[in-house]
């Protein structure tokens, strides 16, 4: 065969391969569907990962609120904390005097209803304006300090007082005066201790409230004494 003619059978292959090449690649469409897709999840773990950034990034925004608030919060805390010195213990003794002056209030109207001695009467009817007083002082104290003061009697005292009503005449006048003045030898206790507390404003508080409970107390052995 004529060389010159094998030469241009070759390169005539060569075209003709080239252009099936050519055509299959660009005719392949799971080919392209495939480089498309491949683009695509590229493109959507970018705006994926923009996203989760921008999410990062409003966390991190939220967070420093947050962050802000929490500080400032913590900042006014521990400024509140500061002035006041409020603490556990003085924490527990607002609880502790708020259900004690509940009480007394609660079993100085019961008294008012039921006691066969006018001095009884007349002593119920001073711990309920006293202690409703004292009640009213301390629990503006525990608001500001964000401290709950029960509202209701544990059991074994929600027992007790359900006993009481059961009473009537001289046997309730005994077992009342009784109750008061033990009661308040136990709540001059926790006034006095209330005295060494770091929160001024309970510090004041039982300050001024001890000289009442005092009265109350020599009061309450007065009466009780007189009883036959």
């Amino acid at each position: 065969m004529n060389p010159m003619k094998t030469l241009k059978i070759y390169f005539i292959t060569i075209a003709i391969s080239a252009s099936l090449c050519a055509c299959q690649n660009t005719s392949n469409p799971s080919s392209e569907m495939k480089d498309s897709s491949a683009v695509s999840t590229t493109g959507d773990n970018a705006s994926a990962d923009s996203a989760v950034g921008a999410n990062t990034a409003g966390n991190g925004s939220t967070n420093t609120v947050t962050g802000v608030k929490e500080q400032n919060a913590g900042s006014d805390l521990k400024n509140e904390t500061n002035e006041s010195n409020i603490d556990d213990d003085g924490a527990a003794f607002i609880k502790e005097a708020g259900l004690g002056g509940m009480m007394e209030v609660e079993l100085g109207k019961l008294a008012q209803s039921k006691a066969s001695s006018s001095k009884v009467k007349e002593f119920a009817a001073k711990m309920v304006t006293d202690h409703t007083r004292a009640n009213n002082e301390l629990k503006a104290i525990a608001e500001k300090q964000a401290i709950l003061v029960p509202t209701e009697y544990p059991a074994d005292q929600k027992a007790h007082i359900t006993a009481m009503k059961t009473l009537k005449g001289a046997e309730f006048d005994k077992h009342y005066m009784d109750m008061m003045v033990n009661d308040h030898v136990k709540t001059l206790a926790l006034f006095k201790s209330a005295m060494t507390l770091r929160d001024d404003k309970v510090k004041d508080f039982a300050a001024k409230t001890l000289p009442i409970l005092e009265g109350h107390h020599k009061l309450a052995v007065q009466i009780k004494s007189g009883m036959k």
